[in-house]
């Protein structure tokens, strides 16, 4: 789309997915943009990898990252349920062929270094600034600007807080932000290569096809899917633990006998699987309520990413509303024509963005809590007998597919699925764009 905007300067804080990718488009917008990490220097820490739904891969080959996505991701089937402690297959979503290709795009598995680096690139030869070891400590938010650890002030006409989970950003852009509640369960994210599951005939089933795996467990689950090309299988395991050490970010790295898992629970196969891995990710999951505002009352200071929206980790949208914010914010900015107008367009961002984050949450959350159900209770017993009994109606192959089973499963995959932040903006912009 080309831009319609005079350039405005734009301080984006945290350098992760929502960062670089906001600064990318924002730039191509004309704008010019400086990232400030606080890590010293570019990810080489996060092993695990991330799901790329519909929604947002298509996003990334409009984007020109068709090639790319080939070479790394993964492109998935299907999801498999699995009970945890045997490993029986009770359920399946197939992703039919034909219902992906009016999607326009796949499910994909794709590696988080990978796709940092080429955010990186992409954000850096579009004309951003990305200054690693800044660590921004507080804000302005009527200037705006913002201060780090070194004692400097940077300022710019907005500044946009990318700054995830533990977000600095946030306490300064919702009144009374809300503390988050830290759930029983935590995430862990191992990666394990292909090579070594291949040698063990336990194991090597999982190579075999690109499904997404899911056993479910007692009020936990584990859940693993082939990566960086077939190379690598990932896993993540959602346990219950109340170690004071993890956070919510992906940075620390434990060995597998320093966390003592409780997996007593689960196939002795996928004991094995864990029991391949060199290291583990720990990542604490917090609860939070939506939050009443993504903008500062002085339209200078926004949320985007996970510092806005909290969903559980290493699920369906988390890296899919950091692409989806930063079209939106891209989109948006290459019409401001002057600040003024810049200014009523950051409100367009929340009130889109909001809407979205609202029904994707309530999605997320609900799945969430349909994996992780106890034992023995009756909504656990309803869901495995529910996933029976579709079984074979799931497997039938499109040409004798049962067209009531899948209207009634996929009506809310193809709403979450189908989104375009793009029309969301264009819509947005036809309704609203000639009172600019």
């Amino acid at each position: 789309m080309p831009s319609e905007a005079n350039s405005l300067t734009f301080i984006i804080v945290g350098g992760s997915i929502a960062g670089l990718a906001s600064a990318y488009t924002l730039s191509k917008a004309g704008h010019r943009v400086t990232v400030l990490e606080k890590s010293s220097a570019p990810y080489d820490h996060h092993s695990g990898s991330v799901h790329s739904p519909p929604n947002m891969t298509r996003i990334l080959k409009e984007w020109g990252l068709k090639q790319w996505l080939d070479e790394v991701g993964v492109k998935a089937d299907g999801v498999v349920f699995r009970k945890g402690d045997t490993g029986e297959k009770i359920g399946v979503l197939v992703y039919h062929p034909q219902i992906m290709e009016a999607l326009r795009a796949d499910y994909v598995f794709v590696p988080y270094r990978s796709l940092w680096s080429t955010l990186y690139d992409m954000a850096v030869k579009a004309g951003a600034s990305v200054r690693f070891g800044a660590n921004v400590e507080r804000l302005n938010p009527d200037l705006p600007s913002v201060f780090t650890s070194g004692g400097g002030e940077l300022k710019a006409d907005f500044v946009i807080g990318a700054d995830g989970r533990e977000s600095v950003t946030r306490g300064f852009v919702v009144d009374q932000a809300p503390r988050g509640v830290v759930d029983t369960l935590c995430g862990f994210t191992l990666t394990v290569p292909t090579l070594s599951l291949k040698a063990d005939p336990d194991l090597a089933f999982l190579t075999d096809r690109p499904d997404w795996n899911l056993w479910l467990g007692d009020r936990s689950c584990i859940h693993g899917y082939l990566s960086m090309g077939r190379q690598e299988y990932i896993l993540n395991l959602i346990l219950k633990s109340s170690d004071q050490r993890f956070r919510q970010n992906w940075q620390d790295r434990f060995p597998p006998s320093e966390l003592n898992l409780d997996l007593s629970g689960y196939d002795t196969r996928v004991r094995k699987l864990v029991g391949l891995a060199e290291a583990i990710t720990p990542t604490k999951y917090c609860h939070y309520a939506a939050l009443s505002n993504l903008l500062h009352d002085s339209g200078k200071v926004f949320l985007v990413g996970e510092a806005a929206h909290t969903l559980p980790p290493n699920y369906n949208q988390n890296a899919a509303l950091c692409i989806e914010d930063a079209v939106t914010l891209g989109a948006l900015m290459s019409r401001a024509k002057a600040k003024d107008v810049a200014f009523s367009l950051a409100s367009a961002f929340e009130d889109i963005r909001q809407l979205r984050s609202a029904q994707v949450s309530h999605s997320e959350h609900s799945r969430y809590e349909m994996v992780t159900l106890p034992l023995g209770t009756e909504k656990q017993k309803l869901r495995d007998e529910s996933f029976r009994a579709a079984l074979p109606r799931a497997l039938r192959g499109w040409e004798d597919a049962d067209e009531e089973y899948l209207r009634e499963v996929w009506e809310e995959y193809i709403a979450l699925f189908n989104y375009d932040a793009y029309e969301a903006v264009e819509d947005w912009w036809t309704k609203w764009g000639s009172f600019l």
